[in-house]
């Protein structure tokens, strides 16, 4: 499960077929101990309402997938930063964790699959695509293989189905997959890539973690934050919608909260809104007390602790929850989901 699993609202517990994990405890925890988030989401929404959105042209014949488009950016954001070996990527372990039921189901060959990898890294290789800007051909190449990247990585995050679009038609050659995304979500994808980089070009040689987990992740199905740059713990989003929830702030002071031992000695917090070009980032300390109750917040470390208590509660609860619902079977008050479905975002709706 993801963080943001834990944080949904009830009702979207009730569609998932999860009530008993509406009030959970690492909810209840960030509702108990930083509830003042109303004005201060209020404030920032009021700065991202200045800025303009950049959003997908429609296409009159496909519709505009934005949670691929959200998984896709976020590949070619960290290209800027490191080149990842691709059996180190999410959509690498997708691929390989369905790889029969690719070849049985919807006739993906494994040769296919590994020889599209094979070509992401020949091609990554050749450009050099981190710490600069990509002329025109290399860049929209680039954005063909992430948002391919992000079609595999689905299937990490919500398991194969007939609604990817790897499937939508037959792929006989890396050249089809390549050729998934339609020139419009290219464009878009573009864009998107040359706003960040001239919000970060200052910034691409500074030392970068993509996708860290913590030491408390292990507790919540190996939780990942998108990236912490020097001792900025930075999330991207992807939502048309300049606006930003409590959930998002909740879901960035998690990770910090999860990292029990301050492995990442974090000081800073942000928000990228990918689609307003803007950053929006808080020393820690200030935010945790503006979030807090009256007074100011207790010692980070201090936090930390009630936190894990409240995330091994909320653990105990879940498999208790797990080990019930699978003596009972689909239809008796729990889900026949795997718990992956559930761990899916989508975001720019």
């Amino acid at each position: 499960m993801s963080l943001s699993f834990y944080l949904d609202k009830p009702s979207r517990h009730r569609r998932l077929g999860t009530p008993d994990m509406a009030d959970n405890g690492i909810r209840r925890f960030f509702y108990d101990n930083l509830p003042n988030t109303r004005g201060f989401v209020r404030e920032q929404n009021k700065k991202l309402g200045q800025a303009e959105t950049i959003r997908p042209a429609e296409s009159p014949d496909r519709p505009v997938p934005f949670g691929d488009l959200g998984m896709a950016i976020d590949y070619r954001l960290r290209y800027y930063f490191v080149v990842t070996p691709y059996r180190d990527l999410v959509a690498w372990t997708g691929a390989q964790l369905h790889r029969r039921r690719l070849e049985d189901t919807y006739s993906l060959a494994p040769t296919l699959v590994e020889g599209f990898f094979v070509e992401l890294e020949a091609f990554v290789g050749e450009i050099g695509p981190s710490g600069r800007k990509l002329g025109t051909a290399r860049e929209r190449q680039l954005n063909r293989f992430c948002f391919v990247l992000a079609l595999f990585e689905q299937m990490r995050r919500i398991n194969p189905h007939p609604g990817n679009l790897l499937f939508a038609e037959r792929m006989s050659s890396v050249c089809d997959l390549l050729g998934i995304a339609d020139d419009l979500w290219i464009d878009d994808l573009c864009s998107l890539s040359r706003a960040f980089y001239e919000c970060y070009k200052e910034r691409l040689s500074d030392p970068v973690t993509l996708n860290p987990t913590f030491s408390g992740s292990i507790h919540i199905g190996g939780a990942d934050a998108d990236l912490i740059l020097g001792n900025r713990l930075l999330e991207v989003k992807t939502t048309v919608t300049p606006a930003i929830t409590k959930t998002m702030l909740y879901q960035l002071i998690g990770y910090v909260l999860l990292d029990y031992e301050d492995e990442y000695r974090l000081k800073q917090v942000g928000i990228y809104m990918a689609r307003q070009a803007t950053t929006l980032k808080w020393n820690l300390p200030d935010l945790l007390d503006r979030l807090h109750t009256n007074t100011s917040a207790p010692p980070l470390d201090q936090l930390r602790r009630q936190f894990k208590r409240a995330v091994q509660s909320t653990n105990l609860a879940h498999r208790a929850l797990s080990a019930s619902t699978h003596l009972r079977g689909p239809g008796a008050g729990g889900t026949s989901e795997d718990p992956v479905v559930v761990e899916a975002e989508v975001e720019g709706l």
